[in-house]
């Protein structure tokens, strides 16, 4: 593996360590070996039926041990998005 410059080395290895350290939760400081996933969609009433609403969705993700909701920063962090 080659590197343009020592920048992208340090780089290189800063995200090579993050990837090796247990994620914590930063609100109760657990290890994190899963994290929760929810996503609420919006159901309108038409026609005498349900049907989903092309109005958007809110999507979280969540601590499964404190609920502690992660900011799209933290999910960053953490390598999932």
């Amino acid at each position: 593996m080659s590197f343009g410059n020592e920048r992208e080395f340090i780089d290189f290895l800063q995200a090579k360590e993050r990837v090796r350290k247990t994620p914590q939760c930063p609100k109760c400081e657990r290890e994190i070996d899963a994290i929760g996933y929810a996503e609420h969609r919006t159901l309108g009433f038409k026609r005498g039926e349900w049907l989903g609403i092309d109005r958007g969705s809110d999507i979280y993700y969540y601590c499964l041990e404190c609920d502690y909701h992660f900011t799209y920063e933290e999910l960053e962090e953490l390598g999932v998005v």
